[in-house]
C-alpha cells in the first residue's frame, strides 16, 4: 500500500463522507452502493494507487446513482478527480444498455461503449477493472440466461480489450483470473 501524507488521507476520508452524505440525501439504485463504493476504493488504495485515483475510485458513481453533479466533485476534490469520476459514470443517455436483451445489440452497442474507454487513460481503465471485479458477485444472482451471458461477454470483453493496456496492474490480473473461472 502507497505512503499517503496526512492531507491525503483527510480528502479520502473526506470523499467517504461525501459518498454517504450523496446516498444520504438520494439514491437512484437498489444496488449497495456505500459498500461496493468502498471495496472498489480500497482496492485501489491498497494497490498503491495516487490519491486521485483512490478518490473517484469512491466516487466513481455518484454521478449516476445519486443527484451529485460534475461541479460538485471538481469544488470538493478538484479537476482531476472529477474528471476521473466522470469518465468512470455510466452516461444517462447510454441507459438503454442496461436494458438490452438482444445479444447481437447488446454486444454491438457496448463495442461503442468500449471504443469510447480506448481514449481513457489508464487510471479510469483501472477504476473501471476495480468496479468490474467488484461486481462480479452479481453473477451469481443473475437467472436469466440471455442477460447472464452479456454479463460474463461484456467482462470478458473488457479484458480481451485493455489487456495490452492493464496487464501488468495487479487489480487487472485479479480481473482476469475471475473472469476466467466465469462459466
Amino acid at each position: 500500500m502507497k505512503n499517503f501524507y496526512k492531507e491525503d488521507y483527510d480528502e479520502i476520508e473526506g470523499a467517504i463522507y461525501f459518498l454517504a452524505d450523496c446516498i444520504r440525501e438520494e439514491k437512484r439504485t437498489s444496488k449497495p452502493l456505500m459498500l461496493h463504493s468502498l471495496r472498489v476504493g480500497l482496492r485501489l488504495m491498497e494497490d498503491g494507487q495516487p490519491k486521485d485515483v483512490v478518490i473517484a475510485g469512491l466516487l466513481h458513481d455518484v454521478l449516476e446513482d445519486t443527484k451529485c453533479t460534475q461541479g460538485e466533485l471538481e469544488k470538493g476534490f478538484g479537476q482531476e478527480a472529477a474528471k476521473l469520476v466522470e469518465q468512470c459514470s455510466f452516461r444517462p443517455e447510454r441507459e438503454d444498455l442496461l436494458r438490452l436483451s438482444n445479444t447481437k445489440t447488446y454486444e454491438q452497442e457496448w463495442m461503442k461503449e468500449f471504443n469510447n474507454w480506448e481514449g481513457y487513460g489508464k487510471e479510469a481503465l483501472l477504476i473501471k477493472a476495480a468496479d468490474i471485479l467488484d461486481n462480479g458477485f452479481l453473477l451469481v444472482q443473475i437467472e436469466d440466461s440471455a442477460h447472464r451471458k452479456n454479463f460474463i461477454w461484456k467482462h470478458r470483453e473488457f479484458v480481451r480489450r485493455f489487456n495490452s493496456r492493464l496487464k501488468g496492474e495487479r487489480i487487472f490480473k485479479e480481473l482476469k483470473i475471475r473472469v476466467a473461472k466465469y462459466k
